[in-house]
């Protein structure tokens, strides 16, 4: 049977997804276009027909990562502003950050290294994601649902910006997930790594300001896993 051959949109895809890992392990300056079409599977010349230089793939990877950063984002526009909603925001990104996603661990873990790499070097790739999650993760979203819940009674008043709030809560997320980068922790923790990522919601919904009783109310993790999983569900499907 002959091998079916990748449409030219598949094999642009392939491409970025290969160089991703490979300016994840060497960064830019240490990437080659070589290494790149080795990865990929490809040759240098059918390469070169869909980037003209390794510089425009870099660029490539950006999008590629912001899109589908936005299509995560636009899957959770369907859920209404309220307290309810705030926690779930918090715990996805928490959970999502920390532990990852089953069915993007290879694709995450090259975004992962991709973005502290980038945190010491350039930092375009880093300011991207950061300005993706800023704009239409906090902005666009989670910022009607501090709204709803200061308005419902379940948020005490802060000095701190809800903005602020919630940069706090995804710095702590990437600040776990380095510590855990290599899949080993690098310090010894006193409670197993999935129980520490639902500690990590807990002390985070606190500190955004979240009254105990709203906490008791709508931090239920098994149900939250359940709502977290469905999402990733549909758009692993999509």
């Amino acid at each position: 049977m002959p091998k079916s051959r990748m449409s030219g949109v598949n094999r642009r895809d392939a491409i970025i997804m290969a160089a991703k890992k490979v300016f994840a392990e060497n960064g830019l300056r240490g990437t080659s276009v070589k290494s790149i079409a080795q990865a990929a599977g490809v040759s240098e010349a059918l390469l070169y027909k869909h980037f003209s230089s390794k510089e425009e793939l870099y660029s490539a990877v950006l999008q590629f990562s912001r899109d589908l950063g936005l299509a995560h984002i636009t899957e959770l526009k369907n859920v209404g502003p309220g307290t309810e909603a705030l926690v779930f925001f918090v715990y996805l990104l928490v959970e999502t950050i920390t532990l990852g996603v089953p069915e993007r661990s290879v694709d995450q873990k090259a975004h992962e290294r991709l973005f502290f790499r980038s945190l010491v070097s350039n930092n375009e790739y880093a300011e991207k994601a950061l300005e993706t999650v800023g704009t239409y993760l906090f902005d666009d979203l989670i910022l009607a649902s501090f709204d709803a819940a200061a308005r419902a009674g379940d948020l005490v008043e802060s000095p701190i910006s809800c903005r602020d709030r919630m940069w706090f809560v995804h710095h702590l997320s990437m600040a776990m997930n380095l510590c855990n980068l290599t899949g080993s922790p690098t310090c010894e923790y006193a409670t197993p790594m999935p129980k520490l990522a639902e500690h990590a919601v807990l002390f985070c919904l606190r500190g955004l300001g979240l009254t105990d009783q709203a906490i008791r109310k709508y931090y239920q993790p098994d149900t939250l896993r359940a709502q977290m999983m469905r999402l990733h569900e549909g758009l692993s499907s999509a």
